[in-house]
């Protein structure tokens, strides 16, 4: 496969290296026009945990708008501590401000030190209070969410009855900023492949935990539903919204 500019194409879209990150950094400015998710003037802070989706959007934000990231540290050993080094020489080579806060400090224990059968739900509560609590001194908060989580997450609700409807853009209440997802529509391999051309990660790792999750089974059933039918993720975001 070739891009239509004669150089070898590194996706199924047939593109470059080069005009796949065109396409992938244009897709990702127009889903926060048609959101209207940042204003001119606004000080977005990115949830950042060093993984290749933050560190990607942290990327493309940060060249237009003023950013800074938050990074929460769980206390999970042979796995955080590698993202934060991504993330502390990415934000230091870009004059990015990065501010850490950790259970440690913030609850008095570490995420690997609690007996807990489901760490997932106990980790999910803390860090979005500490997010929560960290957004409130800014206009925006954007958080690297990409299409698949959003999948995922549609399926979760509809099969555990929530009420939650995970939109694009979440509107804040007084005291807190709104919430933002810049990736949105955008697959979780273009999101890798992106992260892989620039170099932003060292590994491509995740949460140990995270095979202990409901979500998984989830990611494994769409991934198949993907494969027999390409385009089912988004197929079933945009009918989501449209449902909304």
């Amino acid at each position: 496969m070739t891009c239509h500019c004669g150089k070898p194409a590194i996706s199924e879209r047939n593109l470059c290296a080069e005009h796949f990150t065109d396409w992938f950094e244009q897709s990702v400015h127009e889903t926060i026009a048609e959101y209207n998710m940042i204003a001119q003037g606004d000080h977005v802070l990115v949830a950042a945990s060093g993984g290749k989706d933050s560190l990607t959007l942290l990327k493309i934000l940060s060249k237009k708008y003023k950013t800074t990231a938050v990074c929460i540290d769980e206390g999970i050993a042979g796995y955080r501590e590698h993202s934060i080094a991504d993330l502390e020489k990415f934000c230091t080579a870009h004059n990015i401000p990065l501010v850490i806060r950790s259970y440690l400090q913030e609850k008095g224990t570490r995420l690997d030190s609690m007996d807990l059968k489901h760490p997932c739900s106990q980790c999910g509560v803390w860090r979005r209070e500490l997010l929560a609590d960290s957004a409130k001194e800014y206009d925006v908060i954007a958080t690297g969410h990409n299409l698949d989580d959003e999948a995922q997450t549609i399926m979760l609700n509809i099969m555990k009855h929530h009420a939650m409807k995970p939109r694009p853009v979440l509107p804040g209440i007084p005291g807190f900023a709104r919430k933002i997802k810049p990736l949105y529509f955008i697959a979780e391999a273009d999101v890798r492949r992106y992260a892989f051309i620039h170099k932003l990660v060292s590994s491509f790792v995740e949460c140990p935990n995270a095979a202990q999750a409901h979500r998984r089974a989830v990611q494994h059933f769409l991934e198949n539903r993907e494969r027999d039918h390409p385009g089912a993720k988004e197929k079933l975001v945009r009918q989501y919204l449209a449902a909304l």
